[in-house]
């Protein structure tokens, strides 16, 4: 089992003992009804002050911890596929425009070796896509060299070849010299950060490195969407990594679909969770397609 998959049981096993005691309740496999479940949900909205998904996911693993004891031949006092579990799709994709991704690859942070490491792997993550459960994996027997031919002549590449973690799906992904620099800058041996520190410290060299641009970021509480204006550095994580590797590569012309080869995610997955667009981009995209707009005077 993964790591993250025992994390997210222990949570949700963390957060419904608290809520008997709190809630003064014993219950029993046999006892528990959807009147209990519509206690906790709206026990973890208003008591624990969490956001919708959060919430959901917090449900999904009690569904799943139900399930195991239904299949296990438990007394069961409701059918565990009765329990609803409804995520919201986020309304705005997190990643750094190619301005913002310059900014942070161009700073110096050689008197902060721990922030250079983190940009490093960010940097290559962007540049290749991989998750960081991959890129944690990410060693020299995964780079392969490869003969690759086009008006140039043919010459010899080097491309990572590996299969995913997560969906283990073999993966290929070409290396531009970015991510080349970066693997020979450790001798193809990264650095080993857990992923609480890398997003620690990610944040922190992006606030150094200045990426304050505000993004409103609409979450949802109890059904509501809630609006909170917040800086960009705040947002950056591993994963953000993945949604500006997506993003950069669609607006330099890559087709969905070889990114999606790439990532080894479906094309309706990136274009619905990872794909961001930033308002430059749809303007050079509309005026390519249909010509300039009317000339505003300057005020």
């Amino acid at each position: 089992m993964a790591p993250t998959t025992i994390k997210g049981y222990n949570t949700f096993k963390n957060h419904f003992e608290t809520f008997l005691v709190e809630n003064k309740k014993r219950c029993t496999l046999g006892s528990i009804n959807s009147t209990l479940i519509d206690e906790f949900h709206n026990y973890l909205l208003e008591e624990k002050n969490l956001r919708n998904n959060s919430a959901q996911d917090i449900l999904k693993n009690l569904k799943a911890f139900l399930n195991s004891m239904k299949k296990k031949g438990n007394r069961m006092g409701l059918n565990p596929d009765s329990i609803k579990v409804k995520f919201e799709n986020p309304q705005i994709i997190i990643y750094l425009t190619q301005s913002e991704f310059k900014q942070l690859a161009d700073y110096d942070f050689s008197n902060k070796p721990r922030l250079e490491r983190v940009r490093d792997l960010f940097v290559l993550g962007a540049r290749t896509g991989l998750r960081y459960s991959d890129l944690k994996r990410l060693s020299k027997h995964h780079v392969k060299t490869t003969e690759f031919t086009d008006e140039k002549g043919t010459r010899k590449v080097q491309t990572i070849l590996m299969t995913a973690h997560k969906n283990k799906k073999q993966i290929v992904v070409p290396l531009v010299m970015e991510s080349s620099v970066i693997l020979r800058k450790y001798h193809y041996k990264l650095p080993e950060i857990s992923d609480q520190k890398f997003n620690d410290y990610i944040k922190e060299a992006c606030q150094i490195a200045e990426l304050n641009r505000h993004v409103e970021v609409i979450s949802y509480k109890g059904g509501n969407k809630v609006y909170t204006k917040v800086e960009l550095w705040k947002l950056v994580s591993s994963h953000k990594a993945v949604n500006t590797f997506i993003t950069h590569s669609v607006e330099k012309g890559t087709s969905p679909k070889t990114v999606s080869e790439i990532t080894g995610k479906t094309v309706k997955v990136l274009l619905n969770h990872y794909y961001g667009s930033n308002e430059s981009f749809l303007i050079q995209e509309m005026y390519s397609a249909f010509g300039e707009p009317e000339t505003m005077s300057a005020s």
